[in-house]
C-alpha cells in the first residue's frame, strides 16, 4: 500500500514536470529565453509562481531540463533508424536526419528558434557534451557492426567523430535546410558508404 502511494506521488511528480517542461517550451518559443520568465512559465502552466520553483529554482534549470528532454527524444529517434533496415549509410543518413537535421530545422524555423540553440549550448553544457558522446558511440556502434570501420581504416569511433564534427560545420554554414541535408548525405557517404 505505502509503495503505491509512493509510486502514485512520484508519477504526479513525474506528470507535472512534464506539463511544466512542455510549457515552459511553448513559452521559450513564443518570447525567446532571454525575455520569457519564470512568471511566463507559471502563467501558461496555470500554477503559482512559489508553485513552479517548488519543481525548479530558475529559468536556466527549466531550459537545461528541456535541452535533456530534447536530446533523449532525437537519441531514441536516431537508434530506431539506426536499428532500421537499409545499407549501413541509409542508416546513419537516416539516424542524422531524424536526431540532428530534424529537430534543428524546427527550431530554425521558428521565431526565437536560433537563440535557444544559442542558449542550449551556454546554459546546458553538460546535456549537450553528454548527448554528442552518446550519439557518438550509437554511430561509432553502427560503423563498426557494419564492418566499414574495418574497410576505411579507422575505428568506429574515429568514424562517427569526423561524420559529427563535419556535421557540426555543416550545420553552421549551410544557409538551408536543404543545404544542410545535401551535405549530410554527402558526408555520409563519404564516411560510411
Amino acid at each position: 500500500m505505502e509503495s503505491e502511494r509512493i509510486t502514485g506521488n512520484a508519477s504526479q511528480h513525474d506528470e507535472k514536470r512534464k506539463r511544466i517542461l512542455e510549457q515552459a517550451f511553448e513559452v521559450a518559443l513564443r518570447y525567446g529565453y532571454q525575455r520569457m520568465t519564470m512568471d511566463d512559465v507559471a502563467k501558461a502552466c496555470g500554477m503559482s509562481r512559489p508553485a513552479l520553483y517548488l519543481q525548479f529554482k530558475n529559468k536556466g534549470e527549466i531550459f537545461s531540463a528541456i535541452a535533456s528532454e530534447m536530446m533523449d527524444r532525437a537519441l531514441e529517434k536516431a537508434q530506431t533508424a539506426l536499428n532500421g533496415t537499409g545499407s549501413t549509410a541509409d542508416r546513419v543518413f537516416a539516424a542524422i536526419k531524424a536526431g540532428i537535421l530534424d529537430p534543428v530545422e524546427y527550431l530554425t524555423s521558428t521565431a526565437h528558434g536560433a537563440e535557444l540553440i544559442d542558449m542550449k549550448h551556454q546554459l546546458a553544457g553538460n546535456v549537450m557534451a553528454d548527448w554528442h558522446a552518446r550519439k557518438t558511440a550509437m554511430i561509432a556502434e553502427a560503423l563498426e557492426a557494419s564492418g566499414v570501420a574495418k574497410v576505411k581504416g579507422f575505428t568506429g569511433q574515429q568514424l562517427a567523430m569526423m561524420l559529427l564534427d563535419g556535421i557540426d560545420g555543416l550545420k553552421m554554414r549551410a544557409t538551408s535546410s536543404a543545404e544542410r541535408e545535401e551535405g549530410a548525405r554527402a558526408l555520409v557517404r563519404l564516411i560510411a558508404g
